[in-house]
């Protein structure tokens, strides 16, 4: 297994995982600019990513979407009132090298 990656967007990461650039086992998680919590919320946002992002596999992207928000590996700052992430210019982050530094409190 390659070092573990944090990931800085929910949709160009899964779109990343898609077209085969990183490896789903890689990843420890990811930061999302999403504020999703209900079924309802999560159903829009699938539905918005499937076309916008994961045109090439759809149904893989929301497949490992879903079971990484089920899994708790995805994080939302969002919803804590803290701000989003900038996936630009990086939008995976070494997990040892990268994460402590920029997200230094985060629960993943």
């Amino acid at each position: 297994m390659a070092e573990q990656k944090i990931g800085l967007s929910l949709s160009m990461c899964i779109g990343d995982v898609i077209a085969g650039q990183i490896d789903e086992a890689d990843i420890h998680g990811i930061v999302a600019a999403t504020a999703v919590e209900t079924p309802e919320d999560i159903n829009k946002l699938m539905a918005n990513y499937r076309q916008l992002y994961w045109g090439d596999n759809p149904d893989m992207g929301e497949e490992l979407a879903r079971q990484m928000l089920a899994d708790g590996r995805v994080y939302q700052p969002r919803l804590e009132g803290k701000p989003a992430p900038k996936p630009v210019p990086l939008r995976w982050l070494n997990v040892v090298e990268d994460w402590q530094e920029s997200y230094p409190t985060s629960s993943i």
